[in-house]
């Protein structure tokens, strides 16, 4: 390819160019994806009016109706920003790979086949006149999962046939229970003692069939039906060896980009007045160091901005447009909110969000810039070395701003009562999240230094660091901060955070401490439990998957403990949020609970990726007590019931 057909959009994403004709039509191919694909094709910014051009080319609508419908989807959504008249992709934004998988341009992995030792063909399957088989039961009901919905006669049915004799209830009841651990049959149902039942009771009280009933005959065409899915599940899943090499590429993926992010040069840059620049100050994160550049002085700014890989500031596109620097492939980090407003109530006013709101919130600093007038008066009186005294000190609070950001993938606002993390788009892409480092710390049997306070000095960051151990929470998910006496530190407050350095010369902290749930101590008494599931939160808490109709416990534990996370949303009580993990594959959830239905159920859809590779789909979540069983669709893929058991609430 020539240098000038290159098209950076698609190198950063690893897809092929598209075509824009070739993209109409498809199922997620509405006119916001129509804008992303337009923009991949182009490889670089374009007015909504060369956009609309491109609906007219294709045959999708004239300019001024096409131009009326971007206006209408909201165009300057992530992935897309917008800089003057222009609007531009971020190939780096999570939502990015989203939108390419979504439009069918990604490519997909080659997967490996399965092995040939998995591979059987199956044998034809007998009539519904022939009785069924023991193998057949086993190899139906082995999954431990999909049953919960068949009827107690059925099951009863199956047992009875394969085995050709009458059986007593309990001996029925425990073969069952000994292949599959959620089925409705019980000892003493009532329901044999019908008229028309298929199951009767004989004299000795055993379970006897029917000869002949219509329902044996469907029960033996079901069965061989499950059992005949079950053998080409089971020819489709991977090896144990391919299901290492697979959890291999993923990790030297994930591990070669840690590594690009590790030795990346990062520049904050902080301009002032931001709307027309005569001052700019530029910090290299690398080592504190900070420079200031006057207008006279721009070229070699921008000479200077060319030597960084990453470069952050707020409203960072529109700031290197007036600089007269293009970035090219460097990676941008926006400080600005991810969101203009915040609406907490449906009443409410939406509350406008602003930098200085971000910083206040999620780093305590109480005075984080300086007052424009301050500025404006300093730079009027051409006393730059003021100006730039004050410049670092906003500097100061963006990188603490930034450095929150990178720790968390998210940034914190707190509004009255109100306390809400918001995610940031370009945060997918870096390290040192606290959750990994926590569950490192675990791996590795070690300490966490972290940063409660402001950072004044970040020559020396660590200088009033607080070692803290990791321990489990009420789950075996979550984690939990605390001192050398026990104490509960909030991870939303945690500013900075590693790993413990063992050479670093500093005092070895105390034992860990024997912390324990409060239940498990044998001399105290243990706190009233939460209420169970009940009318206004039955899905809330934290839920361990037990069984994958689709999928065996090899696959859906290999990365971690599989499990779903259900939690409220505030201001909205039919809605509910979360999130799910089995084998790679990771979601998000958007739930909505369904009124009037018993058991109480919810419907979601979700948003994730497996390997890597983005993924969506929906399903559905129905809980009894401590129970839960539902079904999970993969958009184009597979699909799987599932059954769960709470091991957490969430409050």
């Amino acid at each position: 390819m020539q240098e000038d057909q290159r098209n950076p959009y698609c190198d950063a994403l690893d897809i092929d160019a598209p075509r824009f004709e070739d993209v109409v039509g498809r199922r997620a191919a509405n006119k916001f994806g129509l804008l992303v694909t337009a923009l991949l094709e182009r490889g670089g910014p374009m007015t909504l009016e060369q956009v609309a051009r491109r609906f007219e080319d294709a045959g999708v609508s004239s300019v001024r109706e096409a131009l009326a419908s971007l206006r209408r989807s909201r165009p300057a959504t992530r992935p897309v920003h917008r800089d003057g008249d222009l609007y531009e992709l971020d190939p780096h934004d999570h939502e990015a790979r989203m939108w390419t998988w979504r439009l069918e341009l990604a490519r997909r992995q080659q997967r490996a086949p399965t092995s040939t030792a998995a591979r059987v063909e199956p044998s034809p399957s007998p009539g519904p006149e022939v009785a069924l088989k023991l193998e057949e039961l086993e190899r139906a009901f082995g999954d431990d999962a999909g049953v919960g919905s068949w009827s107690a006669q059925r099951l009863a049915l199956a047992v009875l046939d394969a085995h050709g004799e009458a059986m007593e209830p309990e001996r029925v009841v425990a073969y069952l229970s000994a292949l599959t651990k959620h089925h409705r049959l019980r000892a003493d149902t009532a329901s044999f003692e019908r008229r028309n039942s298929a199951v009767r009771p004989d004299q000795d009280g055993r379970w006897a069939l029917v000869p002949g009933h219509d329902a044996l005959r469907s029960a033996r065409e079901a069965v061989r039906e499950r059992a005949r899915r079950a053998q080409a599940h089971a020819a489709q899943r991977p090896s144990p060896e391919q299901l290492a090499a697979s959890r291999e590429a993923y990790a030297s993926r994930r591990d070669a980009e840690f590594a690009w992010l590790a030795s990346a040069k990062v520049a904050l840059i902080h301009a002032f007045p931001p709307e027309d620049p005569e001052a700019v100050v530029v910090a290299d994160l690398g080592d504190a160091d900070t420079e200031l550049y006057t207008r006279s002085r721009f070229a070699d700014l921008r000479e200077r901005l060319s030597s960084f890989d990453i470069l952050a500031s707020v409203d960072v596109r529109s700031l290197l447009r007036r600089l007269g620097f293009e970035p090219g492939g460097r990676r941008l980090h926006d400080l600005a909110p991810p969101q203009k407003t915040r609406k907490f109530s449906k009443r409410g006013r939406p509350v406008k969000l602003s930098t200085l709101m971000m910083i206040r919130s999620s780093c305590g600093i109480e005075r984080p810039l300086t007052p424009e007038a301050t500025l404006s008066k300093d730079l009027r009186a051409g006393d730059f070395e003021r100006l730039r005294r004050a410049l670092d000190a906003d500097i100061v609070s963006l990188r603490a701003l930034y450095a929150y950001g990178r720790l968390h993938d998210a940034v914190r606002l707190r509004w009255r009562q109100h306390d809400v993390m918001l995610p940031l788009g370009w945060s997918k892409e870096l390290q040192n999240a606290l959750g990994m480092m926590c569950e490192q710390a675990l791996e590795k049997d070690t300490t966490l230094e972290v940063v409660l306070e402001p950072v004044t000095n970040w020559r020396d960051p660590w200088a009033q660091s607080t070692r803290v151990f990791v321990v489990r929470g009420l789950s075996q998910w979550s984690t939990v901060l605390v001192d050398e006496l026990g104490r509960e530190y909030d991870k939303d407050d945690v500013l900075l955070a590693r790993l413990a350095d063992e050479d670093a010369g500093s005092p070895q902290p105390a034992p860990r401490p024997p912390l324990t749930l409060v239940q498990d101590e044998p001399d105290l008494p243990a706190p009233p439990a939460k209420a169970k599931a009940s009318g206004a939160r039955p899905f809330v808490g934290t839920w361990r998957i037990n069984s994958m109709q689709r999928w065996d416990a090899d696959y859906y534990d290999m990365d971690g403990p599989a499990h779903v996370v259900i939690e409220p949303v505030r201001g909205d009580p039919d809605a509910r949020q979360g999130r799910f993990r089995f084998g790679l594959v990771y979601g998000e959830l958007d739930c909505r609970c369904l009124r009037g239905e018993q058991p109480p159920k919810l419907r979601f859809s979700w948003l994730g990726d497996d390997e890597g590779e983005p993924m969506a789909g929906r399903g559905w979540i129905e809980v009894e007590g401590d129970e839960m069983r539902g079904q999970i669709f993969i958009h184009f893929g597979d699909d799987s019931t599932f059954t769960a058991r709470r091991v957490g609430e969430q409050g």
